[in-house]
């Protein structure tokens, strides 16, 4: 299958310094999630967020039966990133995750901790992130931590193109 959209298209278009890449990051991957899993598998959806509001970048919930490569079931955390460091932003976002989450649910019967969360960072660059996911699994306790960077979009929008 011909891919229309490259990773390179994805890094051009959406990094830094363009602010609307800022903007479009979220909402592009607020539409792969849409048009990815079934609307009845999607217990809360909050995606984008605004990206001048402090908080999570998005906050989604699914049905643990949720198989997907690039959505992880149950509770997930997302951040976002268009900068050309995006390690540097990833460990930012990472260093207040466990806070953001906690306070994304705050009527929660009980605290909504890491351990029964996933973190997910996106960022509009190519970036080979598995030493830094090895990192950060060492230090936290999340249930799970993932990147998608440009190269993992780009299959993404692959899959969803009919």
């Amino acid at each position: 299958m011909t891919v229309f959209v490259k990773a390179e298209m994805i890094a051009e278009r959406l990094c830094w310094p363009r602010r609307d890449g800022q903007e479009r990051l979220p909402e592009l991957v607020g539409k792969l999630i849409k048009s990815s899993i079934l609307r009845e598998a999607i217990k809360e959806y909050r995606f984008p967020s605004p990206i001048y509001l402090p908080g999570p970048d998005g906050i989604l919930v699914v049905d643990d039966a949720v198989q997907h490569p690039f959505i992880p079931a149950g509770i997930s955390l997302w951040e976002m990133g268009t900068s050309m460091d995006p390690k540097s932003k990833a460990d930012d976002d990472f260093k207040d995750a466990a806070d953001k989450l906690a306070k994304a649910f705050p009527n929660a019967e009980s605290p909504v901790t890491p351990e029964k969360a996933t973190f997910v960072f996106v960022t509009s660059k190519p970036w080979d992130s598995s030493g830094w996911i090895r990192e950060k699994r060492q230090i936290s306790t999340w249930q799970s931590i993932r990147v998608i960077d440009a190269v993992a979009l780009e299959e993404w929008l692959g899959q969803c193109v009919a």
